[in-house]
């Protein structure tokens, strides 16, 4: 289910369909399989529907209980079905009760605590007619998108800002605060847009409206789990649970499912996990996407991922990634985007989706960020040295790869170093860190600059955000429910469900993150090899050139290639468009700086450069359309 828009006159003035009709042609892309409407007086709701678990064949959205006082638009997988099923207390089979049922039951038994009894992957809205009042929710970790407009009159929500906008009421107000943030590179909060008026709903919140009253309010957050372990054999066992647990409940579909596989530990755990599920538990065979790499033979991991596919027998797809033209990607997604991007390798990945199609596969599992889930744990390193451990430090180093006294002794002085850089003040002129941001900040004209108060929204946001030298239940704490995380999975979010695809992630299951934020850190960086307990915890489904890999490739090279080579007048051609609508905004001399940098640099090198490149181009054509439209 992929897609969901709604309209509450505050004032009581009522729906038209032809609103909502117009709301379901602007995300009709996200409906492949229809759309359907709900209007009645002051409220209407639309829904979209793709269908990707076996009880979507047989659901019709926006669901309503048999006597119309509630009614429910909902978008997403919830995963402990037969938990909430036997709390309701359902009569008739679970097989034939749908999601949006057990959500619309169990807001009506619960009302707004109902997402304390939630598990998955959601967005939804639900109208209680007794009461005159809309309750909205989002999950726990924003995997599914809401974005919304609020006024005195008016409340309208959808899972992407273009259908909002197409009502008259709702007008495009730029907010040059995100654009500052966005040009430095750098999220600050959960909420913000492009746009002034709309916003986003952050993950684990919901938002109760009525006629003269908005609640927003957070219903989970992220800690660490009380674990209840005695030895290192009981921490293996209880992920080992979870986390097979987390890849079953993805698994639900009526359709081929597949998986991103690279030859990291994130979509290599979750592919062995999988296929084995299938091939035990579950009729079907898992399709594995994969990119290889013919002319950068540093970025290709076929030496890793074939061990997988020979031991599971997989249904593999491949794609040379050094061949894709990355500018037609960005130009899609520039077209298609309602607000500016950031993800410099996202044509990867958007290489792979017309074989996702050709394979018919509907569900994509993804191990996305898999490592800021279960947290490397190299902040035991920081604990042992702020506590003077210096021998256990040196233990830990030199099975890392220290391969003398000499080296061991350079190691630890320069992880002393990186403590101190974290560690200083940010509002000393001699941190490093105040140094960071004084050079994002530079690319910004210092008129829009001192508008925006970009550098001090900057400085007082090192506080929330993770940094090496922290203990590291702190760090990963901070790193799991830092703003860029919900960001980045609306935008795949919004490029999956355009092809029809529907991404799963078991590494952000709520049980998995729980469980490592509770872990100790020395569960997590063990022998030399970070997120040690995935590695020990799944040894036997693991082929070990994986459980025991401890590099990671860099694919710098690659994506230095695709802009330089593959389409190397690309990022020039952009140039005069950048500096026509960004001025005022971005330092046009900089960017050439960056231009110059970028074309004349080593193998290696210009990558920063690049980045800055492709950001400044995103936003300047971005820039553009706004103005075509005023």
């Amino acid at each position: 289910m992929s897609g969901i828009a709604g309209i509450f006159y505050r004032n009581n003035k009522p729906v038209q369909l032809e609103q909502l009709q117009a709301m379901g042609t602007a995300l009709a892309h996200r409906g492949p399989d229809g759309i359907n409407y709900y209007c009645k007086d002051s409220v209407g709701f639309v829904h979209c529907m793709l269908h990707d678990t076996p009880e979507s064949l047989f659901e019709t959205l926006p669901n309503k209980t048999e006597d119309e006082k509630f009614v429910l638009t909902f978008h997403g997988r919830i995963d402990n079905r037969q938990e909430l099923y036997d709390k309701i207390g359902w009569v008739k089979p679970l097989s034939a009760v749908t999601d949006s049922d057990l959500v619309l039951a169990s807001y009506r038994k619960w009302r707004k605590e109902c997402d304390d009894y939630l598990l998955g992957d959601f967005a939804f809205a639900v109208w209680d007619q007794a009461n005159k009042k809309l309750f909205c929710s989002r999950d726990h970790m924003g995997v599914k998108s809401f974005y919304y407009y609020l006024s005195e009159t008016l409340f309208v929500f959808a899972s992407e800002i273009k259908g909002i906008f197409v009502l008259s009421e709702v007008i495009r107000v730029l907010n040059d605060e995100r654009i500052a943030d966005y040009l430095t590179s750098i999220i600050l909060d959960n909420e913000s847009t492009f746009y002034k008026n709309i916003f986003r709903l952050p993950p684990g919140h919901y938002l109760e409206i009525s006629s003269g009253k908005t609640i927003k309010r957070r219903y989970h957050q992220f800690c660490p789990a009380t674990l209840n372990c005695k030895n290192e054999g009981e921490y293996e066992e209880q992920f080992r649970e979870i986390f097979i647990d987390a890849v079953r409940v993805r698994l639900r579909s009526d359709f081929p499912v597949g998986s991103l596989l690279s030859g990291g530990l994130d979509s290599t755990s979750i592919v062995c996990t999988a296929a084995g599920l299938l091939g035990k538990e579950i009729c079907g065979k898992l399709h594995t996407f994969s990119g290889i790499f013919n002319k950068i033979s540093s970025c290709d991991e076929r030496e890793y991922f074939s061990s997988v596919i020979e031991r599971y027998g997989v249904t593999s797809h491949v794609i040379p990634v050094d061949e894709i033209h990355p500018a037609v990607a960005y130009e899609k997604l520039i077209y298609d985007e309602d607000e500016p991007f950031m993800a410099p390798h996202i044509f990867m990945n958007m290489g792979l989706l017309p074989l996702v199609r050709k394979a018919g596969v509907r569900v994509l599992l993804d191990g996305h960020d898999g490592d800021a889930a279960v947290s490397y744990g190299y902040s035991l390193l920081a604990e042992l040295a702020f506590s003077g451990k210096i021998f256990r430090l040196a233990q830990h180093y030199k099975k890392i790869g220290g391969k003398s006294y000499k080296s061991l002794g350079r190691r630890i002085m320069l992880l002393y170093w990186y403590i101190f850089c974290n560690t200083v003040p940010v509002f000393l002129p001699f941190s490093p860190r105040r140094k960071e941001i004084e050079n994002s900040v530079r690319k910004l004209n210092p008129e829009f600059l001192n508008r925006t108060r970009a550098r001090e929204r900057l400085l007082a946001a090192t506080k929330t955000l993770p940094k090496f030298g922290q203990r590291e239940d702190i760090y990963h704490l901070k790193n799991i429910t830092q703003p860029l995380h919900p960001l980045t999975l609306e935008l795949f979010d919004r490029i999956m469900t355009r092809e029809g695809i529907v991404p799963r992630y078991p590494y952000f299951d709520k049980r998995v993150i729980d469980f490592c934020l509770g872990l100790p850190a020395s569960e997590k960086l063990r022998d030399g090899l970070n997120r040690s307990i995935v590695r020990r915890a799944l040894g036997d489904l693991l082929p070990e050139s994986i459980s025991e890999r401890r590099n990671k490739t860099d694919f710098t090279p690659s994506m230095l290639h695709a802009f330089r080579e593959m389409d190397g007048g690309w990022l020039p051609e952009n140039i005069d468009i950048i500096v026509k609508a960004s001025y005022g905004i971005i330092d046009e001399k900089l960017l050439l700086q960056f231009l110059s940098a970028f074309k004349f640099g080593g193998q290696q090198e210009g990558q920063p450069e690049l980045i800055n490149l492709i950001v400044a181009t995103v936003f300047s054509r971005w820039w553009a359309k706004q103005i075509i439209r005023n």
